[in-house]
């Protein structure tokens, strides 16, 4: 008979003791960083905090995320970033609105996009905040201006938790063009899909910035000089600010970024109109349309990093059926375009749009025919548009 052998209880707790420890740490231990920003620090190796820290100041990781890259670089600056720790971070949850508004129709059975964006702004229970959560945050606000390190850092992560109702304080106390920069940084800080709302305020900014540019706005031309911005309103400093011409498309760029993080129907639809306009004639500024087209992905819900087009399974969206069926409407009228590159962004558009959550192989072939067979396609899509607005 085999003997068996017997471990002491002290031993055997012990033993347990490590392996809730263990759990435990890695439960704590919540901070993720995006395979993306991981595999453009691996090509920065030899990796030193100095070169984290570029990160940190471009708001591309938070001030936890790059403790953690720093905590696992070895002796000779390889990143040793455990799997577990790679990944998205889920963002903050919103808080929760009333039911979705239901469908509105124009008298030709297709949706109403603007009708339904405008009684879902109605439908927003948080669009004021309490008087001394107002003043508060204007407050932080206004020291946000010209703040560095942690203080930023701190002042976002109040913002946030505010969200969404602090979109309008945002934009309000953000909005002049002298606080450009400041703006661009706080809108990467709360540019996320649980916080759709967000998109119609940093459109509005983006009309301003593009109004106010527009005269060093000039094709295929990014060093021209640039622009003295004085504050519209009140005494506060800087009362003026002088931003150079590349700068300020480049600040204008992020600004169209984080509408289309902001995924859903007003980010998709705002861009929609946007690309419709800069690709309409010969010649436009900040013209890109492989950039203009992973813009469009992710504000359909996607991500624009894993989309491709010849793989359905790719195409899968975050966003409703219906939200789909609203973005598509107008993704449609792109389709129907001459010019070929807003075919591009709508057709790539459509495949996340209408091919979420199918296997339809043909989707792909069926847009980029469509423009030669309109009537077959309309047909098509008008039965594909009502599966998607029922829900199913």
């Amino acid at each position: 008979m085999r003997s068996v052998r017997f471990i002491p209880i002290a031993s055997a707790f012990a033993i347990l003791t490590l392996l809730a420890a263990g759990r435990n740490l890695r439960a704590a231990e919540t901070v993720r960083v995006d395979p993306a920003k991981v595999e453009q620090l691996r090509r920065l190796e030899p990796l030193t905090p100095d070169k984290v820290k570029i990160f940190v100041d471009s708001g591309q990781l938070t001030e936890r995320q790059s403790e953690l890259v720093v905590k696992y670089i070895d002796k000779n600056g390889t990143l040793a970033l455990p799997d577990w720790l790679i990944g998205r971070e889920a963002p903050p949850a919103a808080p929760a609105g009333p039911a979705a508004p239901a469908a509105v129709r124009h008298s030709d059975g297709s949706l109403d996009t603007v009708a339904w964006i405008r009684e879902d702004d109605a439908r927003n229970p948080l669009a004021a905040l309490p008087a001394d959560q107002e003043a508060r945050l204007e407050d932080r606000l206004r020291q946000f201006r010209g703040s560095n390190g942690g203080l930023r850092e701190s002042i976002k992560e109040d913002v946030r938790a505010l969200i969404p109702a602090s979109n309008f304080a945002v934009y309000q106390m953000l909005k002049d063009p002298v606080d450009l920069e400041d703006a661009v940084s706080m809108w990467k800080a709360v540019a996320f899909p649980g916080n759709p709302r967000a998109a119609g305020f940093i459109a509005r900014m983006h009309q301003d910035m593009m109004r106010t540019a527009n005269p060093i706005l000039i094709p295929y031309a990014k060093d021209i000089g640039g622009l003295i911005l004085r504050r519209k309103s009140g005494n506060e400093q800087p009362a003026r600010r002088w931003y150079d011409s590349r700068d300020i498309r480049n600040d204008i760029i992020e600004l169209e970024q984080c509408i289309a993080q902001c995924s859903g129907v007003r980010a998709s639809t705002y861009l929609a109109d946007l690309f419709s306009a800069r690709y309409a004639s010969e010649e436009a500024p900040m013209r890109d349309s492989s950039r203009d087209q992973k813009r469009i992905v992710e504000a359909c819900g996607a991500n624009k990093e894993a989309f491709d087009r010849g793989k359905p399974s790719s195409w899968h969206s975050a966003l409703s059926g219906f939200e789909r069926a609203l973005i598509a409407e107008r993704l449609v009228q792109m389709l129907a375009s001459d010019k070929g590159d807003l075919r591009d962004i709508a057709r790539d558009g459509l495949l996340v749009c209408l091919g979420s959550d199918t296997n339809d192989k043909d989707l792909k072939k069926r847009l980029d025919k469509a423009h030669d067979n309109w009537g077959n396609f309309l047909s098509w899509y008008a039965q594909r548009r009502a599966e998607l607005a029922s829900g199913r």
